[in-house]
């Protein structure tokens, strides 16, 4: 797609190690390479981004819960910054210091994500980001908020149980629905409301795709495996153990459970369908069907593009089939290989359940990578058989 951007239309996105912030820069460097990405990230020397892999991409330090490094890294009178909200129990006041920095540097544009529980009062996801929604709109800033469902990404989590057991777990009954979007989905949509913002002023959008149920999921998945994958229906302490045994805060596991059970209560958050998302790009959003045939020969070879390894395998077959050019292929290798290994039957590992149970992705744990290589046991297993971590 030819980018109707000029060479000086300058963006920066905070939060850009993380998955959906990589998949942004993935999205605005191949459809608008003529837009200037700056990548604010907290630690550029472990970042997995690799601004060389790109054209069009220059990073920068650039640290929420400091700042002084947002004032640093904001350019004045920048066309547009994309806030990755962060995944951590600070992120509120961390994201308020990143748009009273846009406002500082006179940004142009601001794009902020959150979540579609917002209209939940008492909900622990949805008392975070009122603040966050209501401060961008009192800013003066011009602005766009992204409100954004689970992930359908969060399967990766139960590859194990895929692969070795046929099965998925977890607390849901199978035939509820609700609803998703693809990470790469959500990048698609920042980078078309960044490289054109004047087309998106003050609105806020909630990205879905499809309803779909477990009993879907088994069934897109036996289709592509060509054999039988189950689900599994467990306890929702046995659930709300495992997320506790994959090492995540009470808060967080909270308010994970929370979200399952008004899934599993129709709350309407959790069944709206939009056409935001086609609106704001022209194309219709993934469904799960599509997004699993876009990952095939990971799920029929058993691996995930959560590792490096793993991210390279999925890039080959994808340049054989001709699905991504050679040139900039391994630059998104920073979204997935970011991410904790393991899993856990709420379709959510540790740190992608800090920030990604609605949508954030950002601020995947390094060191929590470290301790989960490839291969070790599936959470999921563990809770359906009962063992410890």
């Amino acid at each position: 797609m030819a980018s109707a951007a000029s060479a000086t239309h300058t963006v920066l996105i905070l939060g850009s190690s993380g998955s959906v912030g990589c998949n942004t820069v993935k999205a605005l460097s191949k459809e608008f390479p003529h837009v200037k990405i700056i990548s604010g990230v907290r630690d550029p020397e472990g970042c997995r981004l690799d601004e060389k892999q790109f054209n069009n991409v220059t990073m920068v330090h650039a640290d929420m819960s400091k700042p002084e490094t947002l004032y640093a890294a904001i350019p004045r009178n920048v066309e547009c910054v994309f806030i990755n909200t962060p995944g951590d129990a600070n992120r509120t006041h961390y994201t308020i210091n990143a748009i009273d920095a846009c406002k500082t540097a006179k940004a142009k544009h601001v794009v902020v994500v959150s979540v579609m529980c917002i209209g939940r009062s008492g909900l622990a996801f949805a008392e975070q980001f009122k603040p966050i929604e209501e401060h961008i709109k009192k800013s003066g800033l011009n602005y766009t908020i992204l409100e954004l469902p689970m992930f359908m990404d969060n399967i990766w989590m139960e590859m194990n149980s895929i692969r070795d057991e046929g099965k998925l777990y977890g607390p849901l009954r199978p035939d509820v629905k609700f609803n998703s979007i693809a990470v790469c989905d959500v990048g698609v949509a920042a980078a078309h409301i960044m490289a054109a913002p004047d087309k998106f002023v003050n609105k806020c959008y909630r990205l879905t795709a499809p309803l779909c149920t477990k009993l879907d999921k088994c069934r897109v998945l036996t289709s592509v495996l060509g054999r039988p994958v189950d689900y599994v229906q467990v306890s929702w302490d046995k659930a709300r153990d495992c997320l506790m045994k994959n090492g995540l805060p009470a808060w967080q596991t909270n308010a994970i459970m929370e979200l399952l059970k008004d899934i599993e209560s129709g709350e309407s958050y959790c069944t709206t369908v939009t056409s935001d998302f086609k609106s704001i790009t022209g194309r219709d959003p993934m469904s799960f069907d599509r997004w699993c045939q876009n990952f095939a020969i990971c799920f029929k070879e058993g691996f995930t593009p959560l590792d490096s390894a793993g991210w390279h395998r999925l890039v080959e077959w994808e340049m054989q089939r001709g699905k991504m050019p050679a040139a900039g292929a391994a630059g998104v290798t920073g979204g997935y290989a970011a991410m904790p290994m393991g899993g856990c039957p709420t379709g959510m590992a540790p740190g992608m359940a800090a920030g990604m149970t609605q949508g954030m992705t950002q601020g995947m744990c390094q060191e929590h990578l470290k301790g989960c290589p490839t291969g070790s046991p599936c959470a999921t297993r563990r809770l359906a058989t009962g063992q410890s971590s």
